[in-house]
């Protein structure tokens, strides 16, 4: 069974292909258009550019 999960960001769909945990704390790795990013979720937090 292939599992897919989403995250919605600014009202648009992405990927996430992968979820670890760094010395710098959550990186999730999304694809969106058929482009790889990286999210820091520690830094993307602290700077207020997400919420939980």
């Amino acid at each position: 069974m292939l599992d897919i999960f989403l995250l919605r960001i600014a009202g648009m769909y992405m990927e996430i292909q992968e979820w670890v945990f760094t010395d710098n704390g959550y990186v999730i790795s999304i694809l969106f258009d058929k482009k790889k990013y990286e999210i820091y979720l520690q830094e993307t937090a602290m700077s207020g550019e997400i919420k939980f």
